[in-house]
């Protein structure tokens, strides 16, 4: 069996569930709390071989959740350094933080290279207060040639495709 191990950086604007989308993948919980991260928070899971084709294949994620304060990402530029995959997240009812997607995208490839990353339009539990469309996000993924995926930490919709969607583009480049 090959076992793989992975950095994955979790990127995007400061509220926009990063950290909620990992805990909820990683223990199947939600914090009802919001909790900013200073710095950065890691965590470790382990990918189910069915995930992939090949059985043969285990692959273990090491999630380095990105404090989302521009002003403050001098201080953790160096998480960036040997990241084989992105996750970045925008907040479906925050204009502001789809505005700053093209920001992570650069400061990922700036520090990290093009490495294969997706996009992420979280809180769909929020749809009344939504202000970014569906469309404007397939069309923004569809500018960078990636996935764009909308998901739920509070509700657990598509929280586990993110993770299983980066996790085969990391194998497919091994």
């Amino acid at each position: 069996m090959t076992h793989y191990k992975a950095k994955v950086i979790m990127a995007g604007s400061y509220g926009v569930g990063k950290t909620s989308l990992i805990v909820r993948y990683c223990d199947n919980t939600f914090l009802e709390e919001y909790i900013q991260t200073i710095g950065a928070n890691f965590y470790i899971k382990e990918i189910d071989q069915k995930v992939f084709t090949d059985s043969d294949v285990n692959l273990t994620l090491f999630l380095w959740d990105i404090c989302g304060q521009i002003d403050k990402l001098f201080v953790t530029e160096y998480y960036f350094s040997g990241a084989s995959s992105a996750i970045i997240v925008f907040d479906l009812t925050n204009k502001q933080s789809f505005k700053d997607l093209d920001f992570w995208i650069k400061k990922i490839r700036d520090l990290s290279g093009n490495i294969p990353f997706i996009i992420i339009g979280n809180k769909t539990d929020l749809e009344a207060q939504r202000k970014i469309s569906k469309k404007e996000g397939y069309k923004k993924a569809s500018d960078y040639n990636v996935n764009y995926i909308e998901t739920s930490a509070k509700k657990n919709i598509n929280v586990d495709i993110i993770f299983n969607d980066i996790s085969k583009k990391i194998i497919a480049r091994v």
